[in-house]
């Protein structure tokens, strides 16, 4: 390597521990490689390799190594294809000459040159050197920040992405670089690190040094005010979504297109067809595109559609009969459902006649796809080119083929819908004849399926009854019908409904009421019967109809009017009403009477001296003289009036007294016979009451609006004159208030603001309140004032006005512009399709739905997405799903269906479209769907059957004649009404049934009518077969054919026969209390929904109404303004009270109405809901108020005028009495500035509504102006603006601007009036402000010390570029003096002539954003001519009114970094292939609980198969969990002691791997020690090598000795024990047996059986003794718990043993260890000799001070008691005396057929331990 090159790398290279070397690859003349040089070397590779660095390089390794072309494995071949192919290879290999194994990589670098990397496992090298050369290295993007948002340190990966250099990224912001749509997201989350909390996954985009941006992952950890992060760019992951966006337009297109057919008419269909073909033809950008039909019985094609560009000629004219022998194969393959598909025409056979036939239209690629129905080809679909030559992409070709299926499927539909409509037609003629409704009600679901008719009947279209409407037909559900049927008629309906079901009547026929949409009921005859029973002969479905009897039976009703009437008009009466018989006994009062009296109508009656007892006895005489005049004046005369009234009080209930106006008049009958005295008492209480109640003052009100500090102003909304202005507008404006008065609004503004008011008034001319936003106007100085305004718009003296409130905003205005920040938002797509899409996974898992799909399906989305069709949908439809999806994702070919959607009991139908999702390895990852519906065309088809039912099943009679009036065809229902069967009927004439009742000359113009193609209609009397006569109403009509010539005659009759008799009415009594109710005082009305049906003579006279019919059929709309004195709209107002007099049953309220005169009346309005002969009605009374309203008027109008100033001003206005420390006045805005009511406000003391330390500061300027305002008598403007802190009721502190005044009240008393108003915002800005003007001064100062000392220049531009300023070092930088440039130069000319247009686009396009500043990169010719290089920052300058007028900035001269960046990337991109190819996890960790990594190197799936996102930071596993249980004592210590002494450590232990396996892991780390920092706080560096193989090879060795020795020694124990030992125990057993009967022996005897006995005592102990010094050699050197574990893995392939012990087990001697070893031993011999068991159970644990061992087994078991009698359990006492031995206690439990436990119990207490 040359040395130029090696300087580049020397530094890592030098330290590293990886062996480098640089070859360069030798050719000879025919490019064979032959040998290769040694160019450069390491120190490592010196150290691995044993070559000399000295005596290598330069040297070519044929020199330095003859033999190696010896060597089996081609060295210089296999680094030849590292060169040759530019690819790495990764290897393990002996060297022959050498004599050495090495792990290396190869990697090709420049041209003919390659780098090797040896590793070499016994080397070690400092960790903590190479995490620092990896945290440099890292392709990831590392780096280190404050929390303040400033780069600490970044690794060369930032430098390579973002172009900037590493020292300019460390002394910036890291926040500068973020686009600025990010920065919210970024500070958020760094606002969760703030917390201390981690970040996984965060994505931002950051600004390259070319502008450009990237995508950028981050993973973050805070530690102290530092925080750790790694990043990676994913912008090519962003790119792929946005390229899998793409797949999805193509999808939305494809459904633009399939969904564009949807319900549209035949007729529509064309026009859609011809636009579809355009924008396939523009999406595939051909010349062409066309549909072509085949005719194969003709065998011929036609052209029928055809779209092409504006510069291509159509051929359609000319492509009408193509003979299908003259397209070759296309039409075969076509037949076999097969797309065509030629990129070059000119390359087909010369002999094709399809060539020539192309060729002659000059087309030269051509495409097109199959149309088929069924198993038939219908035509085709294509798309041209005749400008060049292509071939069509798969999804211009797919589109095709998508578009050939719609194309069927409107082929289909339209021959169907024919079809269809022909068919529908005929049959609803039929229907239609007899005007009636259908329904059909299918029991099992409750849906009721009804026609339009049946919806007309009651006012509604379908679709709004239903959302299921198809062609006339809609459904709805039972319950709809149930309540649109009057609640009294619906039990009756249901009743026969259930009688008929239940076969107990043969027919339904019921008459109800039904709710009209417009609110009045309907009456209707509703007849069916059962059209379909189920299997028990139950009824499951019924037809049947509705005929409107409305008619008929408002006949019935109109005369039902009676007493009843009458007497309930009198007794809802609003006044007091009574009647005295002629002989002066009172015959009645009305109920209203109890109203004002607090007495019922029945006191009065009972005691007849009662109302005498109760008049003020001042006024009974009076009474007394005028009731005897009214009955001695009983002689009717002509015009006679009523008696004067006069007032009269009467003592109430609760011993008040009330005023009455008494008015009475003499009544006569017909024949002017006295019938006595009607009269009215008239409470007129309140009215008087009224007359003399203190009038409030205006003075209050006007004192409010003159002495608010803040510019208050009244103009005309019609002429904008000045109507009013307070005293602080006059001070504002610098005008007086009679220079004010003869303004305009306009005459404050300049001619541009004016204009701008007149265009805002005319748009928001009707909003009650504006806020006018921010107005500049004009003081009589010309001063220009800037204002926040706020207007509403009110009535002044009778006419429209505007008041305006003014704030004063000129300094604010200025400093908001000053330091405002703009932000933008981002908007949403929102889809919007009209067919069905979806997208499943492979596992039919919904991974996408429309809004329409959720809407049909009616599953929020949240609920769809992640389930399958099975979780979604019933079983029937799931199946039919999913096994369609089955057949596309097998077949991977797209398939069209027909799909039912079941929800609710409805089915719906779609036509469905799947096509499989395909990856970019063309796999199928899942299934897509469209689906368009077309339950409208199944319901069509279902609506014939309906019809064909409805005209059998009607119970309407029904007749079809011919022309000549045969009989054709007769209903079921003509034949129960007539008695004459369908046979008898046939071909008769329908005179069969005449009796007679009509002339000849009537048939006759019956006949004239229906021949002459019009509709008869009558009735006719007829006569049965039986010769009954019957009534029938009749309808005749002809039938038509379509070329409108009458085929047959069409009769529907209904019989009347019952109605008939119902027609005869009885007139009934009206009379009664007919005078009553017409000759009362009060104005009574009827009202029927919304219309006046009834009125009395009084109401007539109150509305000035010509006569009743004049007033009756008004609303109350008609007799009122448009607006009531409130400004409420009257007709939404009366709506709501009557509905409240409806829903509450009484209502009295206050109302302005309009005479038919036109003038305006008060009227007091009582509203009652009454019933009369079962129709619901309202009781109106009325009561002329206008004489009190009056009064009251003119009492508030004098203050209405100012109250409604104060109450709408948006500041809060309050007045304060001192004398009393008493608020007397607060504005409703109160509660807009503190939160509380005027109530809340009003009980404060002026202590409670601020701060101490405000109130102080108000007292003391109070005290210091209150006794000057006294001694000056109130004569002086006291005005004074302060700032005081006040308390919110929700717990804030918010800053007021408090302006007030003193004033004298009529008592005398001092009076603050105030103007209060929120000035928080103001605050903050203001703090804003002058920490923004510190800002700026700081900066300014730094800046110009950076100028002066630095090559930084300072400059300021105008909007064209040129130099308005720049600073000194100008000099230094450009070499320009600043004189030469200021106004002489544009920052343009400074650009050399090389790239400059570019230059100045980039500057310009700043400028459509100018909130973002300049921030570019860009060359410069000095004066000299030398190109320097700076980096230039800017921000715009604004003026006053926030213009931008131009920019101030900044020029660094970066030269010499760019020209080191590219030194710089060399080095990075070597530096790179050494930290990809080191064999070993290099990690950085925090030393915590769960040693936590913020870094590891993707080398550790090589060891665990996790990637480093998996461990610790996606919380898939933790670093520790992966360390063997056993091995993590031994790790942490070693770490400990090389934390404690300052050092490295190292640790071999093994680590899990992804598989359940372990690997051997050697590892060395590094702390990084910090002050004060404690062991589990400091972070750890690190790496880990795999060593599994070597620790493999070597535990091979030893467990192969161990092995052998183990198995000898284990041998001779267990001959000495299964054998002898045994034995000898056996014997010594039965002799302790016999010595209990040793008094039968002699005595010489019995001593030689003690002796025997003894000697075996010792011959046991004995081969105890050397069994247990046999013992295998594990349970001393690895302990009891690791010989167990041993011995059942010897076992495990003869039983299934699972073994669990604990890891803090200690055992106290070996005398417990062997004797529980052989306890468990000779268990598990027992257990595979005898149990014949296939589980085996070993527990060892420890509880408490004791060590507890279990041994259970499956096996057969055995009687335990039993075993011991036949005393062959012998090996069981055995270990029971093994147990005794040690002090523990052993149970054993055995059930036959269920296994055996043995449990052993042995104390671990100091004493068991001796």
């Amino acid at each position: 390597m040359k040395q130029s090159s090696r300087n580049i790398y020397k530094e890592f290279c030098e330290i590293s521990s990886v062996g480098f070397v640089h070859h360069e690859m030798i050719y000879d003349s025919n490019g064979q490689a032959i040998d290769y040089k040694f160019l450069d070397a390491n120190k490592a590779y010196e150290n691995i390799t044993g070559l000399k660095l000295k005596s290598i390089l330069g040297k070519t390794v044929r020199e330095i190594l003859p033999k190696i072309t010896d060597d089996p494995f081609n060295w210089i071949e296999q680094f030849n294809s590292v060169v040759t192919n530019k690819k790495k290879i990764t290897l393990e290999q002996y060297s022959e000459p050498l004599k050495k194994r090495f792990n290396l990589e190869a990697h090709a670098y420049n041209e003919n040159e390659f780098v090797v990397f040896l590793y070499d496992h016994s080397d070690k090298f400092s960790t903590k050197e190479a995490n620092e050369e990896f945290f440099e290295l890292n392709p990831d993007l590392l780096c280190i920040a404050d929390q303040n948002g400033n780069f600490i340190k970044v690794n060369h990966a930032w430098e390579v992405l973002l172009g900037y250099s590493k020292t300019f990224l460390e002394s910036s912001k890291f926040l500068d670089f973020i686009h600025p749509d990010d920065i919210t997201a970024t500070l958020n989350e760094m606002s969760i690190l703030k917390e201390g909390r981690i970040t996984f996954r965060f994505t931002n985009r950051y600004r390259c040094k070319d502008g450009t941006y990237k995508h950028i992952e981050w993973h973050s950890r805070p530690k102290g005010d530092l925080i750790y992060a790694a990043a990676r760019d994913v912008s090519d992951v962003v790119n792929r979504e946005n390229r899998a966006k793409t797949d999805h337009d193509f999808i939305s297109y494809v459904t633009e297109i399939a969904t564009s057919y949807i319900n549209l008419s035949l007729h529509e269909i064309e026009i859609s067809l011809q636009q579809s073909l355009k924008k396939i033809g523009e999406f595939a950008f051909a010349d062409r595109a066309f549909i072509f039909k085949y005719d194969w019985d003709k065998n011929i094609c036609i052209n029928t559609y055809e779209w092409t560009k504006k510069s291509i000629s159509k051929s359609i004219a000319t492509l009408q009969e193509v003979e299908i022998t003259d397209l070759d194969d296309l039409p075969e393959k076509h037949k076999n459902n097969k797309p065509y598909h030629i990129k070059d025409v000119s390359k087909l056979s010369n002999k094709s006649r399809l060539k020539e036939h192309l060729l002659q239209q000059n087309i030269q690629s051509v495409a097109t796809f199959p149309i088929f129905h069924g198993n038939n080809c219908l035509g085709f679909v294509g798309i041209e080119k005749v400008q060049s030559k292509v071939f069509f992409t798969d999804q211009e070709v797919q589109l095709l083929y998508l578009y050939a299926n719609v194309v069927s499927n409107l082929y289909h539909r339209s021959h169907v819908e024919s079809k269809l409509l022909e068919e529908r037609n005929k049959l609803q003629h039929v229907l239609d004849s007899t005007g009636a409704g259908t329904w059909e009600w299918d029991v099992r679901t409750d849906i009721l399926t009804i026609n339009n008719v049946w919806a007309s009947l009651i006012g509604y279209e379908l679709n709004e009854l239903s959302s299921h409407t198809f062609d006339s037909y809609a459904n709805v559900t039972f319950t709809t019908w149930k309540s649109l049927v009057h609640p009294i008629d619906l039990a009756n309906a249901l009743k026969d409904i259930n009688l008929h079901l239940l076969g107990r009547i043969s027919q339904y026929n019921v008459n109800f009421r039904m709710k009209h949409k417009a609110g009045h009921w309907v009456w209707i005859n509703s007849l069916g019967r059962i059209t379909e029973f189920n299997e028990q002969g139950k009824g499951i479905r019924m037809y049947g109809i509705h005929i409107d009897l409305t008619q008929s039976k408002e006949k019935e009703i109109a005369i039902q009017e009676s007493e009843t009437k009458y007497r309930i008009l009198a007794d809802h009466t609003f006044h007091w009403e009574f009647w005295i018989s002629p002989t002066g006994k009172h015959i009645y009062h009305s109920k209203s009477c109890e109203i004002f009296t607090g007495f019922s109508p029945s006191k009065f009656l009972s005691n007849q001296e009662f109302l005498f007892d109760r008049l003020h006895p001042e006024d009974l005489e009076k009474y007394k003289e005028h009731q005897k005049e009214a009955l001695l004046n009983n002689k009717k005369i002509n015009g006679q009036k009523n008696h004067a009234p006069y007032i009269l009080r009467f003592k109430h209930k609760n011993g008040e007294y009330k005023l009455f106006q008494h008015v009475c008049k003499p009544v006569f009958d017909e024949s002017g016979s006295f019938l006595g005295v009607r009269g009215t008492n008239i409470d007129i209480t309140e009215q008087e009451k009224l007359k003399e109640r203190v009038l409030l003052s205006e003075e209050k009100y006007r004192s409010l609006f003159n002495e608010s500090p803040l510019p208050l102003y009244v103009f005309s909304n019609d002429n904008f004159r000045i109507l009013n202005v307070n005293k602080a507008a006059e001070i504002l404006f610098g005008y007086s208030k009679e220079e004010l008065l003869n303004m305009t609004a306009l005459d404050l503004r300049d001619k541009n603001e004016a204009k701008r008011l007149i265009e805002k008034l005319q748009r928001e001319n009707s909003e009650e309140y504006s806020y006018f936003g921010v107005w500049r106007y004009l003081t009589k100085e010309g001063k220009t004032i800037i204002a926040d305004k706020h207007s509403k718009l009110i009535d002044y003296d009778g006419a429209p006005a505007r008041l305006t409130m003014i704030h004063d905003i000129t300094e604010q205005f200025h400093l908001q512009k000053e330091i405002e920040e703009n932000k933008n938002l981002l908007s949403s797509i929102f889809e919007n399709s009209g067919t069905l899409i979806y997208m499943k996974d492979i596992d039919g898992r919904y991974t996408m739905i429309n809004r329409l799909w959720e809407e049909t399906a009616e599953i929020e989305r949240a609920r769809v997405i992640g389930k399958t069709d099975w979780e979604l949908f019933d079983e029937e439809t799931a199946t039919q799903f999913v096994n369609n999806d089955q057949e596309v994702l097998l077949t991977g070919i797209s398939k069209e269906t027909e799909e039912i959607l079941s929800k609710n009991g409805l089915s719906r139908y779609f036509i469905t479209i799947k096509f499989p999702i395909k990856n970019a390895e063309n796999e199928i990852v899942g299934i897509c769907g469209i689906s368009t519906e077309i339950t409208d065309r199944k319901y069509s088809e279902e609506a014939i059957r309906k019809l064909s039912r409805a005209v059998e099943q009607s119970p309407a009679s029904i007749v079809i004649t011919d022309t000549l009036g045969n009989i054709e065809y007769v209903n079921k229902r003509f034949t129960e009404i007539t008695g004459y069967t369908f046979k008898e009927a046939l071909n008769k004439n329908p005179r069969i049934l005449k009796s007679g009742d009509k002339s000849k000359h009537e048939y006759q113009a019956l006949w004239e009518k229906i021949i002459s193609g019009g509709e008869w209609k009558g009735e006719f009397q007829n006569r049965k077969k039986d010769g009954t006569l019957f009534w029938e109403s009749a309808t005749i009509s002809g039938i038509k054919d379509e070329n409108g010539i009458i085929t047959h005659f069409l009769g529907i009759k209904e019989d009347i026969t019952q109605r008939k008799q119902n027609e005869r009415l009885l007139k009934e009594n009206e009379e009664t209390f007919r005078k009553l109710y017409e000759d009362t005082k009060d104005p009574i009305l009827l009202m029927k929904g919304f219309k006046f049906v009834s009125c009395n003579n009084a109401a007539v006279d109150m509305m000035e109404a010509s006569s009743k019919e004049a007033l009756l059929g008004s609303t109350p709309k008609d007799i009122s303004p448009e607006k009531q004195p409130d400004g409420s709209i009257s007709e939404d107002v009366v709506k709501e009270y009557i509905q409240e007099a409806l829903e509450k049953g009484y209502k009295r309220f206050e109302w302005l109405s309009t005479t038919l005169k036109g003038n305006l009346i008060y009227q007091e309005v009582t509203l009652m809901p009454i019933t009369l002969k079962g129709e619901e009605l309202l009781h109106v009374t009325w009561r002329d108020i206008s004489e009190r309203k009056e009064a009251e008027l003119r009492i508030i109008k004098s203050e209405s005028r100012y109250r409604l100033l104060a109450e709408n001003a948006s500041d809060v206005i309050w007045i304060l009495n001192l004398s009393k420390n008493k608020f007397t006045y607060i504005s409703p805005s109160i509660y807009e500035l503190r939160g509380l009511t005027v109530e809340e406000a009003l009980a404060e003391k002026m202590e409670d509504s601020m701060t101490p330390e405000s109130l102080k500061h108000v007292q003391e300027r109070t005290a210091a102006n209150i006794m000057e305002f006294i001694s000056q008598k109130g004569q002086n403007d006291f005005h004074e603006i302060n700032e005081i802190q006040q308390p919110c009721k929700d717990g804030r502190i918010i800053w007021v601007e408090v302006s007030t005044r003193f004033s004298f009240n009529e008592e005398g008393d001092i009076e603050v009036v105030g103007v209060s108003r929120n000035i928080e915002e103001r605050k903050k800005v203001e703090l804003e402000r002058v920490a923004y003007a510190n800002s700026i001064k700081e900066s300014k100062e730094q800046l110009e010390e950076l100028a002066e000392n630095s090559r930084t220049v300072v400059w300021e531009i105008d909007l064209t570029g040129t130099f308005k300023y720049v600073s000194k070092v100008a000099s230094k930088v450009y070499g320009y003096e600043p004189e030469e440039i200021i106004g002489k130069k544009t920052i343009f000319d400074l650009h050399p002539e090389k790239g400059k247009q570019a230059f100045i686009d980039k500057i310009m396009s700043f400028q459509h954003q100018p909130e973002l500043g300049i921030n570019v990169e860009n060359p410069i010719e000095t004066k000299s001519g030398k190109i320097i290089w700076v980096n230039s920052n800017a921000l715009p300058v604004k003026d006053e009114l926030g213009d931008i007028i131009g920019y101030r900035g900044t020029d660094v001269d970066i030269t010499e970094r760019k020209e080191a960046e590219i030194a710089i990337e060399e080095k990075n991109k070597q530096l790179n292939l050494v930290i990809d190819n080191i064999p070993g996890a290099v990690f950085n960790a925090k030393n915590d609980q769960n040693f936590t990594l913020s870094f590891i190197s993707p080398f550790i799936e090589n060891i665990t198969g996790y990637k480093p996102e998996e461990i610790n930071r996606e919380k898939t596993i933790s670093f520790i969990d992966l360390v063997h249980h056993d091995d993590l004592p031994k790790r942490v210590k070693a770490m400990q002691d090389a934390y404690y002494e300052r050092r490295k450590y190292t640790c071999s232990y093994k680590m899990l791997n992804k598989r359940g396996n372990f690997h051997w892991v050697y590892e060395i780390g590094e702390f990084k020690f910090e002050e004060e920092a404690s062991f589990h706080e400091i972070s750890v560096d690190g790496i880990l090598f795999d060593i599994t193989e070597k620790i493999a090879a070597e535990e091979e060795k030893v467990t192969a000795v161990l092995a052998a020795t183990d198995e000898e020694r284990s041998r001779i124990a267990h001959e000495l024990h299964e054998g002898l030992q045994q034995t000898l125990v056996a014997a010594k057993m039965n002799l302790e047996l016999l010595q209990k009967e040793i008094d039968l022996l002699s005595p010489g005897t019995q001593s030689n059986f003690d002796k025997g006995l003894e000697l075996l005592r010792d011959g046991i102990k004995e081969t105890r003794s050397i069994s247990h010094s046999l013992v295998p050699k594990q349970v001393k050197e690895v302990g009891l718990v690791a010989a167990i574990e041993n011995l059942t893995v010897n076992i495990g392939k003869k039983i299934n043993c699972n073994y669990y012990y604990q890891n803090d087990l200690e055992i106290l001697n070996d005398a417990m260890a062997l004797n529980l070893y052989r306890i468990v031993q000779e268990s598990v011999t027992n257990v595979l000799k005898h149990a014949k068991a296939t589980k085996l159970f070993i527990n060892l644990t420890k509880e408490n001070n004791f060590l507890i061992l279990t041994i259970e087994d499956n096996g057969l078991g055995f009687d335990v008691e039993s075993l011991n009698k036949s005393g062959k359990g012998i090996g069981l006492l055995a270990m029971k005396n093994r147990a005794t031995a040690i002090g523990a206690t052993m149970d054993i439990s055995s059930e036959i057929g269920k296994g055996t436990l043995i449990s052993i119990e042995v104390p671990i207490s100091e004493k068991a331990e001796a």
